[in-house]
């Protein structure tokens, strides 16, 4: 029975943790994506401008 009990209790303990890992990891990841999304963004309008300035010119 106490066996039992310990393995619940580092059961709960694990999850948890993953529970923190996991919204760490999600945070660093939206951090990340907003940055790649930016710079994504700003590579698409130069492209954009670039093309309509060749055509223009």
């Amino acid at each position: 029975m106490n066996k039992i009990q310990t393995l619940d209790a580092k059961d709960r303990g694990m999850s948890r943790w993953d529970c923190i890992k996991i919204i760490f990891v999600f945070f660093c990841f939206m951090f990340v994506s907003k940055k790649l999304r930016d710079t994504l963004l700003r590579e698409v309008v130069d492209k954009v401008t670039r093309e309509i300035k060749e055509r223009e010119g």
